[in-house]
């Protein structure tokens, strides 16, 4: 799935498809500039996943003291678990018809996150990733199609930053209480 042809399918939404249909020779769509690039696209792809998951395993690490264990560390659980979908869905190829099914969790645990704690501008942005994630649309125009086929992967992206975004607020105790 992550070699030739279905690289590059359309209905990949990880980081690989975006950028194998971006920087490889593929039959679904015309490459930047014409570039056969596979080593690159490879490359790009193993180290942004490491970057998204090495900061995400850093954002949700905290030390076991006995406040966590007395029931705690389950008010940080939903976002962390939500990240994680998110982040498994823009690091492994998966087709975009089952990604939003994954994505209705943390949709609904941002939506009362951001109800609960949120700040009021967190919602235009989170309403972005819905609709990014969440809708199927085709855009036809030299350019921007190849940014529009990634539509589910941008939304992802977009929550996944939402969610992080809340944790650093919870970890950084400026959460409103």
């Amino acid at each position: 799935y992550t070699r030739g042809g279905f690289a590059a399918f359309p209905y990949n939404q990880s980081l690989h498809g975006f950028f194998a249909r971006n920087l490889t020779a593929n039959p679904f769509v015309v490459p930047l500039k014409g570039w056969h690039l596979p080593w690159l696209a490879d490359g790009l792809t193993v180290g942004l996943s490491l970057l998204l998951v090495g900061g995400w395993a850093w954002l949700t690490w905290r030390p076991l003291t006995p406040s966590l264990r007395s029931g705690q560390a389950l008010s940080r659980f939903d976002c962390e678990f939500s990240g994680a979908i998110a982040l498994l869905l823009l690091t492994l190829p998966h087709s975009q018809l089952y990604a939003f099914v994954w994505l209705l969790v943390p949709f609904l645990v941002l939506a009362y996150q951001l109800r609960r704690v949120g700040p009021a501008w967190a919602w235009l942005p989170a309403v972005a990733a819905y609709i990014l994630a969440g809708r199927h649309f085709l855009l036809i125009h030299p350019g921007l199609t190849r940014l529009a086929v990634s539509h589910v992967m941008f939304g992802a992206l977009l929550l996944l930053f939402l969610m992080g975004a809340l944790l650093w607020r919870s970890r950084t105790g400026s959460e409103a209480r």
